[in-house]
C-alpha cells in the first residue's frame, strides 16, 4: 500500500522534472535561432541540465520501479543522444514524450491524494 507522503513525494518530484523537461523542451527550441557559438553554448547547458533531470528520474524510476518512470527515463536518454549528436531539434520530441509520461504520474499521484468524500 502507497502511503501520503509516498504519494506527495511522487507528486512533488513529477512536478518539478515535469518543470525541467519543459524548460529544456522551450529552450532548444530557442536555440534554433542563435547564431553557431551562441547555439553551441547553449546546447551544453542544456545538455547538463537535462543530464540533472534524466539523473532525478533514473533515481526515481529505480526506488519506485514504475512502468512510466522507466518510460521517460528512457525517452530522456534518447533525447541526450539526439542533444550529444548535434540535433537538438529532434531532442524535443523524446522530451515531450517524457513530459506525458511524467504528468500521467502527477496526475495519478493527485488523484490518489484526493479525499474520496470531496466533490
Amino acid at each position: 500500500m502507497i502511503t501520503t507522503q509516498q504519494l506527495a513525494i511522487t507528486y512533488a518530484q513529477a512536478d518539478k522534472i515535469k518543470s525541467g523537461l519543459i524548460w529544456i523542451s522551450q529552450t532548444i527550441q530557442i536555440s534554433e535561432a542563435m547564431s553557431p557559438a551562441e547555439k553551441k553554448g547553449a546546447e551544453t547547458v542544456l545538455q547538463n541540465m537535462l543530464h540533472m533531470v534524466g539523473d532525478e528520474i533514473h533515481m526515481i524510476a529505480r526506488i519506485g520501479n514504475g512502468q512510466l518512470w522507466q518510460e521517460a527515463a528512457a525517452d530522456v536518454d534518447k533525447a541526450l543522444v539526439m542533444m550529444r549528436s548535434g540535433i537538438a531539434g529532434e531532442a524535443v520530441h523524446h522530451l515531450t514524450r517524457a513530459m506525458s509520461a511524467v504528468t500521467s504520474i502527477a496526475g495519478r499521484a493527485m488523484t490518489l491524494l484526493q479525499p474520496e468524500n470531496d466533490n
